[in-house]
């Protein structure tokens, strides 16, 4: 306001005649937020007193109204009084007071002490703005008073530039250019942000290395793999229509395939996108899956992406957007899950680059844009622990306003990208993984999981290996509502696997961290875990990792899995605190169900918990490799720390190589080439001979705790008929020179040789079985966590019957098969071992898919029922006449059965003999030898210390019951760990 001596309206909504002719007031309406409101279609009227009612003419725009009061009205207030004065909004649809208060005009006669008298005119007044707050409470009104005429802007300067006051001189201003050191701390900031970014830019190079040293040396095929969501698995999105796009023209001597890929089926066939000159290709295979996080490829979808070996050179992943929103996933989370799923992949693809892709702004609420947030800033976390590249999305789209044509179908779809939200993305890969030119980089070679470098545990048994005879669990840890055992068939060729069988609600496995308390107090621990949680379970607690004390004031929990993620096979997970440094008590486990009790009896199993300090977790061997093996015997013998010392015959005597006896046989080359260790033909004869090799246990043994002997053994029978086969392995002390001590190993032998004269075990669908009133369906999950189980149905309501028969040499017969509840507890739990050939039902039971319970009939022994991967493993064995047909019924054996009654089944077999042996699959034609097959036992080490040597013996003996033919027993590896 030029020439105001005085505020025309002060804070109280006075206003201020002074003499003036006129006075024009601009208004402004704000809402709750501070949002100016668009008043331009308003009926707004002004009313003071009873004496005046005046309507807002148009303003400047649409958020703001003009009033202007004359001389002669203001003249109709009576001076020096409060009175009534209202904003009132009149629009039909929405009549409305705006703002009131009380007003009070004034009249003078001279001017303000201290101001300067000014002349009456209409040029003396230029207007004033008040801005009024609508809000349930009075209504502020508020305007700035400019003072008093002074120095205007001095004139000058070029565009661009700022106004600095030059000294301490009232007025003394000038235009100048603003530089970083005007600013305060500016410079330092800005040299730590170019560090971070040449930091970025340098690991971008570490993980493009192997890509690019690979592409301009044109030494091979290129394989590059992306991991992500429904932003790049459409053929418009970024991995196809971009990244593949660079690569065909990129490299025009380069054939260039192309890949998607399913959740339950695993990857599609290749299609050829581009085909080069050269003789090289780059295979491209896109894993990006609508609804996707990284749970969604952990457990046995991590087999179907990594199924045929390769190694990548390149990994991108892109799993930022389907995180959760309400509640809104925090920065820690993000960086605990991705941690674990990035670690794993660097574990399983060393030699591959890994880059994260930073997602672009989720829109679709305000929960969904702090979502990307969280995960831009935990993403980067996790780079920066993990060693990976960055792909830069969100600042891309961040740039660009965000705007509406970056989104395929706003404001529906504020999520996926547009074509010009596709171009950022492209764009985004390109700079972090283009040619970089003269500044590539030589990358690592292998990169290193945190899963790989070894740390210090703060608690022990973590692997629960030290669980003594008798103990009902490893020793400790606390089980509540759970009941623990060891599964050797869990543990590839370590021990055992801990086996939680689900007892009531919210089971779990927990271990108190009082003991180290001290150590940890304001300090950050993580708990790392290696899991596998079988298909169909309730996940709201299963599966999750919990730090937390007594009374509750600390409870934390790692991210729940969705419903059918994270499942069918070893899994990662871990948890970070920092605890609190006045902390009185804390445990950590892991639940092991669900908070309600309804899925008492079904198993998680468990291959170790690990607490250590920081945000990485401490590492733990892949669960499909044994543990820290101090002697592997699978190689040469100079190779290896474990010597072959004896191949002795039966009598003591040394064996010789040669027919009937031992031989050696190392000669490399995939299965079946003779890559065996030892083998023996038994040419017509009972071989008992034994493999003896030197164990000295090593300096790091802990003394007292029990070791793992692995064997993996197999029969070969080429014209020789197979009588029966028994593995036996001893661990004998050497006491004295020349002195044995007795065998450590208790329970020391195992039927071998396991046959399946079932063909087509795990097709159910394939003519050979007997199908009455079942309808087939394949591609179910398995035990093992593949997807070659099957679902067997009651069409209809009618007599139903499922079985297959096969003629059994031998005077005993055993069917086996594995199978889930489906439909209910009791239905199609029918099995029956029947000798056909003297239509004679052998032995039969009646399975409770709950409980594992399976009463008799007919017969009363026979049947074992074992849980195995969430199934049970059925088998029935009886006495038989040799070469006659035994049929093994599955499910149904004939009765009437109601339509829709359905279980799954996996894996039949039949074997000659009355043991069950190791599952043999078979297709078109039977397996008639013993199939390869791991058998672990357990060396009791009460007394070794390190130092100690013992004798470690494998015997393979092999019964052969026809003529001189060959047969042979193979002993392909042994391992103690």
């Amino acid at each position: 306001m030029t020439a105001t001596q005085r505020a025309v309206v002060d804070d109280l909504g006075n206003i201020n005649v002074h003499g003036r002719s006129a006075l024009e007031i601009v208004w402004k309406v704000k809402d709750a937020d501070g949002n100016f409101l668009n008043i331009s279609a308003s009926d707004l009227f002004v009313e003071i007193a009873t004496k005046l009612r005046i309507a807002l003419t148009a303003g400047e725009d649409n958020y703001s109204r003009k009033l202007t009061l004359t001389r002669a009205q203001i003249a109709t207030l009576p001076l020096n009084q409060p009175l009534d004065y209202a904003l009132h909004d009149e629009t039909p649809s929405s009549p409305a007071t705006i703002w009131s208060g009380l007003v009070t005009a004034y009249g003078f006669r001279t001017a303000p002490s201290g101001a300067a008298a000014v002349d009456p005119g209409v040029s003396s007044w230029t207007g004033a703005t008040v801005t009024v707050l609508q809000a349930e409470s009075v209504p502020t009104v508020v305007v700035t008073y400019m003072g008093a005429t002074g120095y205007g802007v001095p004139t000058g300067g070029t565009s661009g530039q700022y106004l600095r006051k030059n000294s301490s001189t009232e007025f003394d201003w000038g235009f100048d250019t603003i530089t970083s050191a005007d600013v305060s701390g500016l410079d330092a900031q800005l040299a730590a942000l170019q560090t971070a970014i040449d930091a970025r830019v340098q690991m971008n190079l570490l993980n493009s290395a192997a890509f690019w040293n690979k592409a301009n040396a044109d030494t091979g095929d290129i394989w590059d793999l992306t991991i992500g969501d429904s932003t790049g698995n459409d053929a418009s999105e970024w991995v196809r229509a971009g990244k593949v796009a660079y690569y065909c023209a990129q490299f025009p001597t380069y054939t260039v395939k192309y890949r998607t890929f399913s959740l339950s089926t695993g990857w599609a066939a290749y299609s050829t996108i581009q085909t080069g000159t050269g003789s090289n290709t780059i295979w491209v295979d896109n894993a990006s899956v609508g609804g996707t996080s990284p749970s969604s490829y952990m457990g046995a979808v991590e087999l179907l992406i990594f199924n045929d070996e390769v190694q990548y050179d390149n990994i991108d992943i892109s799993l930022g957007q389907n995180l959760a929103t309400a509640p809104v996933v925090s920065v820690k989370t993000v960086v605990e899950l991705f941690t674990a799923f990035v670690g794993r992949i660097r574990h399983l693809q060393p030699a591959a680059g890994i880059f994260l892709l930073l997602p672009s702004t989720d829109r679709t609420s305000a929960g969904a844009t702090q979502k990307s947030k969280n995960a831009v800033a935990g993403l980067t976390r996790v780079a920066a622990l993990l060693g990976c590249g960055l792909i830069d999305v969100y600042n891309a789209y961040l740039a660009a306003g965000n705007a509406d044509s970056l989104y395929s179908d706003p404001p529906t779809d504020l999520l996926h990208p547009s074509v010009a939200g596709t171009a950022k993305y492209t764009a985004a890969w390109e700079a972090s993984h283009g040619d970089p030119g003269t500044a590539l980089q030589t990358g690592p070679g292998v990169w290193t999981s945190p899963y790989d470098t070894p740390r210090p545990l703060l608690l022990d048994n973590a692997d629960f290996s030290i669980w003594p005879d008798g103990q009902t669990g490893p020793t400790g840890w606390t089980f509540t509502n759970c009941t623990p055992s060891k599964d050797s068939a869990k543990a590839g060729l370590g021990k055992y696997a801990l086996k939680l069988t689900n007892a009531g609600a919210a089971a779990k496995i927990s271990r108190s961290l009082t003991a180290i308390l001290g150590e940890i107090r304001g300090r950050t621990i993580n708990v790392a875990a290696t899991l596998w949680i079988p298909a169909g379970f309730d996940k709201t607690l299963t599966g999750r990792l919990f730090i937390s004390n007594a009374a509750g004031t600390i409870s934390e929990a790692s991210l729940a899995f969705v419903a059918g993620w994270a499942e069918g096979y070893w899994i990662e997970q871990m948890l970070t605190i920092s605890v609190p440094a006045d902390a009185a008590d804390l445990s950590a486990g892991v639940y092991a169900g669900p908070s309600g009790s309804g899925d008492v009896g079904e198993e998680l199993w468990i291959k170790s918990i690990r607490v250590s300090y920081g945000l990485l977790p401490a590492p733990v061997m892949d669960p499909t490799q044994p543990d820290a093996i101090i002697v592997d015997a699978s190689g040469l013998e100079s190779a290896v720390s474990l010597p072959l010392r004896a191949a002795m015959n039966a009598d003591g005597t040394a064996a010789v190589a040669g027919a009937g006896q031992f031989g050696v046989a190392l000669t490399g080359g995939p299965p079946p080439t003779a890559q065996y260790l030892l083998g023996e033909n038994a040419q017509g004869n009972t071989k008992t001979d034994v493999a003896w090799w030197e164990l000295v246990v090593p300096s790091d043994y802990r003394s007292g705790q029990d070791l793992a002997l692995a064997t993996n053994v197999e029969v070969v029978i080429g014209s020789g008929v197979m009588g029966s086969s028994t593995l036996t392995v001893w661990a004998l002390e050497k006491t004295t020179a020349g002195a044995l001590g007795s065998n450590l190993i208790s329970s020391n032998t195992s039927p071998i040789g396991t046959t399946n004269l079932f063909t087509y075990s795990q097709d159910f669908t394939n003519g050979v079985y007997s199908n009455s009133n079942i309808t087939v369906t394949g591609g179910q999950t398995d035990p093992f966590g593949g997807s070659d189980a099957s679902k067997l149905e009651t069409t209809t309501t009618a007599a139903t019957a499922f079985s297959q028969t096969k003629a059994v040499t031998g005077t005993d017969a055993i069917g086996s098969v594995y199978v889930k509840k489906g439909s209910g507890t009791g239905d199609l739990g029918r099995f029956i071992l029947r000798n056909a050939t003297t239509a004679t039902n052998l032995v039969g039971i009646t399975l409770d898919y709950d409980t594992g319970a399976f009463p008799y009939s007919p017969g009363t022994t026979g049947a074992t029922v074992e849980s195995v991967g969430g199934f049970w493993r059925v088998s029935l064995t009886a006495g038989i006449t040799s070469g006659d047909s035994v049929q093994f019924y599955i499910g149904a054996a004939g009765s009437s059965t109601a339509a829709g009654q359905f279980i799954y089944a996996y894996g039949a077999q039949l074997q000659a003999g009355s043991v069950l042996g190791p599952y043999v699959a078979t297709t078109s034609v039977a397996v008639t030898g013993g199939a390869a097959a791991a058998y672990n036992f357990t060396i009791d080490g009460t007394d070794l210390v390190a130092g100690d040597v013992l004798l470690i013996g494998v015997q393979a003996a092999i019964v052969e019951t026809g003529a001189a033919n060959p047969i042979y027993g193979r002993i392909n590896s042994v391992q103690v760990s």
